[in-house]
């Protein structure tokens, strides 16, 4: 093809995109706000808002700096960009935002910062990482759709339903509780009372033998073993058939210390009655 052969040009109609923004673009006229969330760039925690109101709240509350960018600029995928702010200033934060208050067109991109770097005096490089999940969750509706990997099966109100919907998943899938354990609440129950539970004691000494004293001079005796729930053992097993009777029989062995220093382990169990 030759150059004759070209196509004619034709003027590009620019009017249809001068009101168009995408997060690769900052626009004159936005606010850049820096701030600190509690989620980062792994998506293992994913925060939805109920609407954009509460999104839009949400990040109004936090502690933040801003300030109005006053010209274009392209954000390249991969590259560092530069703000006019001190490096000990913007090292403090995790996360970045940008407003476009454009009639008609206001939009806020929300970016990671993964790394901050010192460019010169007053001037830090920040690099950054489109957070899709706050970008865009406005803009998708998950209609009718197959799922063939992934946790919508486990979220499911129904997933211990007969049928079962975690059959549904191609990959067998556990619980994926973090990197960290959070308690939130912290429930007591009460399974033993004194009145109706037995005490088990484990000792290696004979404590059923006589105990000795400075007085009677009766050699102490070591445990003679135990097959107790059908494990052998080196100590012997006692039981209190009244866990009420524990404080009188601990203020009874406390005077004969050679025989209570042979107690290695006292627990409660369920109530024991001794057979005829």
């Amino acid at each position: 093809m030759g150059i004759a052969d070209l196509p004619p040009s034709r003027p590009m109609d620019l009017d249809k995109y001068d009101n168009v923004t995408d997060y690769s673009t900052w626009q004159p006229n936005s606010t850049v706000r820096l701030c600190n969330v509690p989620w980062d760039s792994s998506y293992r925690d994913i925060v939805k808002f109920d609407d954009k109101t509460a999104q839009d709240n949400y990040f109004n509350s936090l502690d933040s700096e801003s300030m109005i960018w006053t010209r274009q600029t392209v954000v390249r995928f991969g590259k560092p960009i530069k703000i006019a702010m001190p490096f000990d200033a913007a090292c403090k934060y995790n996360y970045l935002t940008v407003s476009y208050g454009r009639t008609g067109n206001d939009r806020t991109w929300y970016y990671f910062i993964q790394d901050v770097q010192f460019a010169a005096n007053g001037v830090t490089e920040l690099s950054l990482m489109l957070d899709v999940i706050q970008s865009f969750q406005f803009d998708v509706k998950f209609g009718r759709c197959y799922v063939t990997r992934g946790h919508v099966g486990i979220a499911n109100q129904n997933t211990n339903s007969v049928d079962d919907i975690r059959g549904n998943l191609a990959i067998p899938e556990g619980l994926d509780v973090g990197a960290q354990y959070l308690t939130r609440e912290v429930d007591y129950e009460n399974y033993f009372t004194p009145a109706g539970t037995s005490v088990l004691i484990t000792s290696t000494v004979e404590i059923d033998s006589t105990w000795p004293t400075e007085s009677n001079n009766q050699p102490l005796s070591t445990a003679t073993g135990s097959n107790f729930e059908n494990f052998p053992s080196g100590t012997s097993q006692y039981i209190i058939p009244k866990a009420d009777d524990l404080p009188t029989f601990m203020a009874k062995i406390s005077a004969y210390p050679l025989v209570s220093q042979g107690i290695v382990k006292i627990k409660m169990i369920p109530a024991y009655t001794p057979a005829n």
